[in-house]
């Protein structure tokens, strides 16, 4: 489901009692559900969604309950937009028992783009006591033994694409590889400018970690 370039205030309506997989693609202003259990059955979705540049405070009320649908999937996308419309949802979930648990999860792809998105990258680890499988695209801000999730994550493949060789990249790959204390393979997508010397560095910083 995408939508692009629609104008005007419209609803999103989900009746999907046995939709295994969910592709959204839309800027969200409002949305209804049939039941609470709508997308239970979803095994994997793939979300990119947007919200108002100035989110009234009904929709960063209502906004994360979307994401509270999809917690039983077991592969989950989310592009760099839709993880900023998940920072929204903090102060929600925050008084409502906290972040949603994705108790099912094995794989998750993440885009992120800003410091902030790391906060979301976090909570869903932290959050997804299955999770095995981590693809990143882009720079996901971290830093070592601040996040505290080494009881929290069981993190065997990690997967980073677009590697740049930029020093901040560097730590980041050595902080992933400090917290992730369960993982077995790190497979790295370089850009097509990294030089030799860049990659080098990447290998001597996996082999002094291990």
């Amino acid at each position: 489901m995408h939508r692009q370039n629609v104008k005007g205030i419209r609803s999103l309506e989900f009746y999907t009692p046995n939709l295994v997989y969910l592709d959204c693609s839309d800027r969200l202003v409002w949305y209804n559900y049939i039941s609470a259990n709508c997308l239970d059955t979803l095994l994997e979705a793939r979300l990119d969604l947007l919200s108002q540049q100035h989110p009234s405070p009904f929709e960063t009320q209502t906004h994360p309950k979307l994401i509270s649908w999809i917690c039983n999937v077991q592969i989950l996308h989310l592009s760099s937009n839709t993880v900023e419309f998940m920072l929204l949802g903090f102060d929600h979930w925050g008084g409502n028992g906290g972040f949603p648990l994705f108790g099912n999860l094995v794989k998750l792809s993440f885009e992120c783009k800003t410091k902030k998105g790391s906060k979301v990258l976090w909570s869903l680890i932290k959050n997804s006591p299955k999770l095995e499988t981590l693809i990143l695209k882009g720079f996901c801000y971290i830093r070592r033994n601040r996040e505290n999730i080494n009881d929290a994550n069981v993190v065997k493949v990690l997967e980073i694409r677009g590697y740049k060789g930029t020093g901040r990249e560097v730590i980041q790959v050595k902080s992933f590889l400090w917290e992730l204390e369960f993982l077995q393979v790190m497979k790295v997508q370089v850009d097509e400018k990294i030089d030799d010397d860049k990659k080098l560095q990447l290998t001597k910083r996996r082999s002094s970690s291990t």
